[in-house]
């Protein structure tokens, strides 16, 4: 009984894992963001940018598309040690291998005033669980 039990739990678990993203557009995303906070995994398109003064003091990225542009907050580490000399390892992949270029970013969006928001006008930001680059060339 008890495997069975389980079995029916990991089911469950592969079931909700295992869920598609809604995908929409950067624009749609932008005009009405509250319409997607309830949704767990949301995918959109457009290229990230970082609309701060600089990279290592006062970034802030955003995804941008035409005229539309949401605040992406930071999902990997500005800067990492370089791997040791003579190692095979190759270099963990940092915020910078993503700018300037078009991404595909699944994840969710949340209120501005969460944890990492950094700028208080913007009612929503990005929370990203996945992304992959598009398009490698940097971009304008």
């Amino acid at each position: 009984m008890r495997a069975i039990c389980l079995l029916i739990v990991a089911g469950v678990l592969a079931a909700a894992g295992a869920q598609d993203p809604l995908k929409v557009s950067l624009e749609k995303l932008v005009r009405s963001p509250e319409e997607f906070v309830s949704i767990p995994l949301v995918e959109v398109e457009g290229v990230l940018k970082n609309a701060g003064q600089s990279y290592f003091k006062g970034a802030r990225f955003e995804i941008r598309d035409g005229g539309s542009a949401l605040e992406v907050a930071p999902w990997l580490p500005l800067e990492v040690a370089p791997p040791r000399p003579g190692s095979d390892t190759p270099r963990r992949t940092v915020m910078s291998d993503f700018l300037s270029k078009r991404v595909r970013l699944q994840g969710r969006i949340v209120p501005a005033g969460s944890e990492g928001a950094k700028d208080k006008k913007e009612t929503h930001r990005f929370s990203v669980e996945r992304a992959e680059v598009i398009s490698p060339e940097r971009l304008k």
